[in-house]
């Protein structure tokens, strides 16, 4: 049996890793099981096809906080970056005229957005710096939610203390009072309907071109099993603007080397902090006693003590499969707690795949001048079947019919290993 760890992290994604590296800079031993031989969870580099390595799931870094870059010193461990510029290309596969066959974005550049937008509408062209900066405003104003504990909702129980009930009361109204200062009266309901809205809802209030409001509402349908008119998609619309990095606002970088490069930095400063981390080390269940956590269990039977086990599992695996039956039933709030993280739908509509190619693509809206040479839309977020609003609508429905969409949304990046191979 092993020494007892102040700290046991299950799974070494990206959160994992943070979590150990926080821990271990406050004085605790930490150990970190990862199941698979490589660490980093959805942010890994992999070579799944020879001499050709792949960002495996996760493909651009902008949402991983500034403040956890430099407070583990990642840029030290070895993390690079390059800033994404152009923004995104929507090719046009039935351009009305010679004008509109393509739609390039800057990250930077306001006036070549403009040129860009004014082929289809000089409207929206007007309107697409003015939409930039209403969301940048918003997002600015809840930094302090984001970086601020959540309110402590069971201190608030009528079973607590008249006095913890009173501070937890005014923590949060702290939070909120300093966010209404902020938006004002107009921002807060702008911001209400950024949560509560479509992201359709939230692109017609703004623009009138449908290849403008299809290729923005992109960022509110990634990942999600949503359409454009579905409540909800206006806030995942606001969360992919939340990012940033450098000073930044809504920027998006590839890392160097892949997303593994952004783990192997969590890994390096966690290890230089004292963390201990295992690959090849599979737990089978948190072992808990007497309702009182004692460590884990590997499913090589081993039993590793830990005064504290952060699962960095998803909340359906840590309740289905890391905690036992018996452990749950002992406690109603568990109980409870386990309904509701099973009823969490997980549908997906969503796919990822990787591909080695022999050769840049070679766009009919945009054709390479030479083969293989660079240009700008090729270093961007590249979105096909984009075109209109209706579009992504019917690809969604026919995804929820069970179909795969005769038109898919997709969302397409160069890895940048396949740009040094070429370049």
């Amino acid at each position: 049996m092993k020494k007892a760890y102040d700290a046991i992290i299950v799974g070494a994604g990206h959160n994992g890793l943070v979590t150990s590296a926080y821990l271990a800079r406050q004085g605790l031993r930490v150990l970190v099981c990862e199941k698979r031989s490589v660490i980093g969870g959805a942010a890994c580099t992999e070579e799944i096809i020879k001499d050709f390595k792949f960002s495996r799931a996760s493909y651009l870094l902008s949402l991983f906080r500034p403040k956890i870059i430099d407070d583990l010193n990642l840029r030290e461990h070895g993390l690079k970056y390059y800033f994404r510029d152009p923004s995104s290309y929507t090719p046009i596969k039935h351009p009305i005229n010679h004008e509109q066959r393509s739609l390039l974005l800057s990250s930077t550049d306001n006036q070549f957005n403009a040129q860009q937008i004014a082929k289809f509408s000089k409207k929206d062209a007007e309107n697409f710096h003015k939409y930039e900066e209403w969301l940048m405003k918003i997002c600015r104003a809840i930094d302090e939610l984001i970086h601020s504990p959540p309110p402590d909702l069971a201190q608030m129980s009528k079973n607590n203390k008249l006095s913890d009930r009173l501070r937890a009361y005014n923590y949060s109204m702290k939070l909120f009072y300093n966010l209404f200062q902020k938006l004002g009266f107009r921002g807060s309901t702008d911001l209400y309907q950024l949560l509560t809205s479509s992201a359709s809802r939230i692109l017609d209030q703004w623009f009138e071109s449908d290849v403008i409001k299809a290729t923005l509402a992109t960022d509110g349908l990634i990942g999600a099993m949503l359409g454009p008119h579905d409540r909800g998609t206006g806030y995942i619309l606001l969360h992919h603007v939340m990012g940033g990095l450098d000073g930044r606002a809504n920027a998006w970088y590839y890392v160097q080397g892949g997303m593994g490069g952004i783990s192997d930095a969590i890994a390096s400063s966690a290890r230089a902090a004292g963390v201990e981390i295992r690959t090849n080390c599979n737990v089978d269940h948190i072992d808990v006693r007497n309702s009182k956590v004692e460590g884990i269990v590997l499913d090589n039977g081993e039993e590793i003590k830990g005064k504290i086990v952060a699962s960095n599992a998803t909340a359906y695996i840590t309740f289905q499969n890391l905690l036992s039956d018996d452990v749950i039933n002992s406690n109603e709030e568990l109980v409870q707690l386990k309904k509701h993280i099973l009823q969490m739908d997980y549908t997906s509509g969503t796919t990822k795949i990787n591909l080695a190619l022999s050769g840049l693509p070679n766009f009919l809206a945009d054709p390479n001048k030479n083969p293989n040479e660079l240009q700008p839309h090729h270093q961007c977020t590249i979105h096909m079947n984009s075109e209109s609003i209706a579009d992504l609508h019917t690809a969604f429905q026919q995804a929820s019919n069970g179909k795969p969409s005769e038109k898919p949304l997709i969302e397409m990046v160069l890895n940048e290993n396949l740009l040094i191979r070429f370049f």
